[in-house]
């Protein structure tokens, strides 16, 4: 026996249909909320491992920096050089 669509629908049948309406939505969300947290342990490690790479070139620079001459350090060599060697 078919059941009838014009039907009036019962309190229960109400219920049982949100209820399974609410328990999709749940799992939905779930899923939803799993791959947030799979996206933000990916950006969390690509922003440790972009954080350590610019801090490590940083430190290059910084070490290229100390070996490299003042431009003070510069023209007074420069200006020597000039004295003892003025055709130069």
């Amino acid at each position: 026996m078919k059941d009838d669509p014009n039907a009036p629908v019962t309190n229960r049948q109400m219920e049982e249909a949100v209820d399974a309406i609410l328990a999709g939505m749940q799992r939905m969300f779930d899923k939803q909320d799993e791959k947030i947290e799979e996206s933000k342990k990916e950006l969390k490690g690509e922003m440790d491992s972009f954080r350590r790479e610019t801090k490590k070139g940083f430190s290059e620079v910084k070490k290229r920096l100390e070996d490299t001459s003042s431009r003070k350090e510069f023209n007074d060599l420069k200006e020597k050089v000039y004295r003892h060697h003025p055709s130069s």
